[in-house]
């Protein structure tokens, strides 16, 4: 999947991450001159000869740089919608990501310790170690990450472009059935016009499972998600209500009828207006999933230039699904 190659670096430091150990220094004979840097232009020397911050430069860029420029170009875009939408971040909202995180990191060693056969209980008590005590451990680790990093803020920030981006956006989900003439997808029109229910249908006539039914497909996905054949396909469910049928429709993968399950309307309003509504989802188990979605748009729609001549991931993958799009495009069935 297109969509599951990206991944996110909030988590992680921006920079890059070096253990700093002690050091110990030794030149040529106790008492030596030390050669002097020119200009902060030396990082090291090592028994009298000089490592250049150039050289130190040119290797973490070969090295790790298009990682880093990736993740600052996420940042800028996020940044720029952070402005355009006027999003904040309190520090009551952070405290509850905090705690969120907390919550999320008790539940994962509950179920490991359950895995491993022994009762939580049993684990505090071999610990010498009440929950809350735990708990504050956790607490502590995430603060001290926070406070160099600001990761919960980041990631409040993200959550809640995300869900503001999702709730003002219409989707439907579908059922759809692929053959390969038109003249089938209008037998299939034919038969449901006469009474035939649509899901037997697509339960006869569709194999795979996956292809039976695509959900909450939003205007400009096709770009994104492999699942959805095209933007005719996207154009013409979206013109649909809840239980219309459409005509005959064609993609780069043959012929399709399409009938819409649900269709809902996106929310209107500022940011402002829907920020309670946006807060309501800031929980929900969707979340990190339809970030990775709303990211990836950032991306398509932005107007990026790598002048840098590093290999920057996320951009080279744009750079193969433009042309994967263009490609389907080339028998006049798709853009």
């Amino acid at each position: 999947m297109f969509n599951s190659m990206l991944r996110l670096r909030f988590l992680v430091p921006a920079g890059l991450m070096v253990l700093a150990g002690g050091m110990l220094v030794l030149t040529a004979e106790d008492g030596a001159e030390k050669p002097k840097p020119d200009d902060g232009k030396i990082v090291a020397v090592v028994n009298g000869e000089n490592i250049e911050r150039e050289q130190l430069v040119e290797v973490l860029l070969e090295r790790h740089g298009g990682a880093e420029l990736q993740q600052l170009i996420i940042e800028a875009l996020i940044r720029q919608q952070k402005k355009r939408h006027g999003v904040t971040v309190t520090k009551k909202e952070v405290e509850e990501a905090l705690e969120r995180a907390v919550d999320q990191e008790i539940n994962a060693q509950k179920t490991q310790i359950t895995r491993q056969g022994m009762k939580w209980e049993d684990y505090l008590r071999y610990q010498g170690k009440t929950e809350e005590e735990i708990r504050e451990s956790i607490r502590e680790k995430y603060r001290q990450r926070d406070e160099a990093e600001d990761i919960l803020g980041k990631n409040v920030l993200l959550s809640k472009l995300t869900w503001y981006d999702f709730l003002t956006r219409d989707r439907v989900d579908v059922q759809q059935i692929r053959v390969e003439t038109e003249a089938e997808a209008k037998a299939i029109i034919k038969l449901v016009n006469d009474g035939k229910d649509f899901s037997e249908i697509v339960e006869q006539r569709v194999r795979n499972p996956r292809e039976r039914v695509m959900e909450e497909i939003a205007l400009g996905d096709y770009r994104i998600r492999m699942d959805i054949p095209g933007p005719e396909f996207e154009r013409v469910a979206l013109s649909l209500k809840g239980g219309e049928v459409s005509p005959p429709v064609k993609s780069s993968r043959g012929w399709h009828v399409i009938k819409v399950l649900k269709h809902v309307d996106g929310k209107r309003g500022t940011f402002a207006e829907l920020a309670r509504d946006v807060k309501k989802h800031l929980d929900d188990v969707r979340t990190g999933n339809l970030t990775e979605l709303y990211v990836w748009r950032l991306l398509i729609d932005g107007k990026i230039n790598n002048e840098s001549g590093l290999r920057v991931p996320v951009l080279e993958m744009l750079e193969e699904r433009e042309k994967q799009l263009k490609g389907e495009g080339e028998d006049g069935t798709s853009e």
